[in-house]
């Protein structure tokens, strides 16, 4: 590698996030995948937040499982003891790679960041989760559980109600991840003052508008193309975030 790819993919390194860990080639919100993710050189990492029947947050996406574990079943109906014996291989997509892989609750998620101190780490609370056991009863034990990590943390969510209620129990930064782009959003985003403001490439504008001046970062999800990622840090995007973060960090997939 020259020096000057070199310095290019640390460069890169700096405003990437990594999006559910690195489901490019590895499980969404699986444990393999984000250490993939962090040994890669990621500094900013993404995942998913919801709670078990026995109230227990988890690190999953989908309410529903079928999807990611090749069986049906709900989060919420479902013990934390039942959810860790779950497979989390994505066997529709990636075969069984991963079967031995199984769902991780987030305090495990955490022990595994604490090799990496320094990496910032956005957590997504679920709207599934919020309106199946209300917002205080979702926000107290993710709070509980984040509370003692040494790495620099973010609530995020769709939920503008629980970023106003996080930020009044807490002094970590929070999200709001908002759609569609329009004014009524702008307005909202200037209610609420989050500190990063989330939205999907699909929902930016095509017509180079100007992303909304403010206090917050301005977080691009679901890029996966570099030259789009460049692009999108030219009209004022501060960070990018993609399934991609290790091929483009230079690091190969598993064999």
């Amino acid at each position: 590698m020259s020096d000057k790819s070199r310095s290019a993919r640390e460069e890169a390194a700096t405003w990437l996030v990594a999006h559910r860990g690195a489901p490019d080639a590895w499980p969404e919100n699986s444990l393999s995948g984000m250490r993939a993710a962090l040994e890669a050189g990621a500094a900013f990492v993404e995942f998913d937040v919801q709670l078990s029947a026995d109230r227990v947050p988890m690190v999953v996406h989908d309410q529903e499982l079928k999807r990611v574990t090749g069986r049906s079943g709900r989060v919420s109906r479902l013990t934390h003891y039942e959810l860790r014996q779950r497979s989390i291989g994505e066997p529709e997509r990636l075969g069984e790679r991963f079967h031995s892989e199984t769902m991780p609750d987030l305090n495990a998620m955490l022990a595994l960041l604490e090799d990496w101190p320094s990496v910032t780490v956005f957590v997504e609370i679920k709207r599934a989760s919020l309106r199946r056991f209300g917002r205080p009863a979702v926000l107290e034990p993710v709070l509980s559980a984040l509370k003692n990590s040494t790495n620099p943390m973010v609530i995020i969510s769709f939920d503008g109600p629980v970023l106003e209620m996080a930020r009044s129990r807490s002094a970590l930064p929070i999200g709001w991840v908002f759609k569609p782009w329009n004014e009524s959003a702008r307005v909202e985003a200037a209610q609420l003052q989050p500190d990063y403001l989330f939205v999907r490439v699909d929902r930016v504008p095509e017509d180079e508008r100007p992303f909304w001046p403010g206090r917050w970062q301005w977080v691009v999800y679901d890029v996966n193309s570099l030259e789009e990622a460049h692009a999108l840090r030219k009209r004022g995007a501060h960070l990018i975030e993609t399934d991609y973060l290790p091929e483009w960090l230079g690091h190969a997939p598993p064999g």
